[in-house]
């Protein structure tokens, strides 16, 4: 039986906690395969209270504000830290209680139920399931993924052409947020600290990425069944207005 950690620290709102836990524990787990949820809520110990007896919480209650609006999100160096902390944590606990794989999925997000069953199918070091995100609100940005091809987020044209309308497994150079990885990336010591002799790994999801391919790893994006992200509340409403009842399809 090969185990999987379903993990994400969470600094969430309540009512897209909810649609984010009713997603994951739709998901289905392949014959063979054991699902654990594990979750570090930071600063909001309140959603204890929305979990099932299986999914475990750790509670952060180091402050640091974290702002979000219907324009973007607000990240600060405090924020990084925190966040870095916690995914590193647990990576300890993955490779402690002797885990095949860790799936970070932020609590934003929500899953098609075939979202694991497509990313084990894959048998990549690292893959993550596409999802596709208007990173700023003013009228003029495209929706753009959560995996690009090199440097802090730039793009191959005619592979991020493919992202859009070819269904499948594509080759990328970093990715994030949803995100499924095997127990040897973490093994040979891949993590989210930053690096410091480059700026764009204040973002921990590039040092990761960097880490893990001078490693010799590679890193793999599914657009088979795209997640959902609830970037804004604007999206939760629209999704809660007619995409939580076509969420599947």
């Amino acid at each position: 039986m090969k185990k999987i950690l379903l993990c994400a620290p969470v600094h969430e709102k309540e009512h897209i906690f909810v649609e984010y836990l009713k997603a994951l524990r739709k998901l289905e787990v392949p014959n063979g395969y054991k699902l654990d949820k594990m979750f570090v809520l930071h600063n909001c110990e309140h959603l204890t209270s929305l979990l099932l007896q299986d999914e475990v919480a750790f509670i952060n209650n180091n402050k640091s504000e974290y702002t979000k609006d219907e324009q973007t999100h607000h990240w600060k160096q405090s924020n990084f830290n925190d966040v870095v902390a916690m995914k590193n944590m647990l990576i300890r606990v993955a490779l402690e209680q002797n885990y095949d794989y860790i799936f970070y999925v932020d609590s934003d997000l929500i899953l098609h139920e075939k979202t694991l069953i497509d990313l084990l199918q894959a048998d990549k070091d690292m893959i993550s399931e596409i999802f596709w995100t208007k990173w700023l609100n003013d009228g003029k940005e495209q929706e753009m993924p959560n995996a690009w091809h090199y440097d802090h987020y730039s793009f191959i044209q005619e592979e991020l052409d493919k992202l859009r309308n070819v269904k499948g497994y594509h080759r990328v150079g970093m990715t994030g947020a949803c995100t499924l990885i095997k127990r040897k990336v973490l093994e040979a010591g891949v993590n989210w600290n930053m690096i410091p002799n480059l700026s764009i790994t204040q973002w921990e999801d590039r040092a990761f990425c960097i880490k893990a391919t001078v490693a010799g790893f590679e890193i793999w994006t599914s657009n088979n069944y795209p997640a959902i992200h609830l970037y804004r509340e604007s999206e939760y409403e629209k999704y809660m207005e007619g995409g939580a009842n076509n969420a599947q399809c």
